[in-house]
């Protein structure tokens, strides 16, 4: 749900100019970013280190400054979805170069595959 509120500040301004994202970012993304630093410490409290929800509170808290950084700028996008997006091709591709049989096929495959995908 916190994350959530995050995501939906941005679908506010999805296409504004920089300067207005980062101003409404600053006014209403950063204090509901730092409310969501003490929860996820205080989630971490009653949690075994091994679990899986512990392991998903300890991401984001190793990660703070460069996840919060977002906030100060208004280029910057609150994911990287659109990289992981466009590499996906070159990951689901390179799966495929394991059955290439010889090593001309295989420089052949990946001309192929980077033309495609750039």
């Amino acid at each position: 749900m916190r994350i959530g509120e995050l995501f939906a500040i941005e679908r506010d301004i999805k296409g504004a100019p920089p300067d207005e994202r980062r101003r409404v970012r600053q006014q209403l993304a950063a204090p509901k970013l730092a409310a969501l630093r003490p929860w996820l410490e205080a989630q971490m409290r009653g949690l075994s280190s091994d679990s899986a929800l512990a392991k998903a509170c300890r991401y984001p808290l190793n990660r703070w400054t460069p996840m919060a950084r977002y906030c100060d700028n208004g280029l910057l996008e609150i994911s990287n979805n659109l990289v992981e997006n466009a590499l996906r091709g070159v990951a689901l591709s390179r799966r495929n170069w394991m059955f290439v049989v010889s090593a001309k096929g295989g420089d052949a495959s990946a001309l192929f595959y980077s033309l495609v995908e750039t």
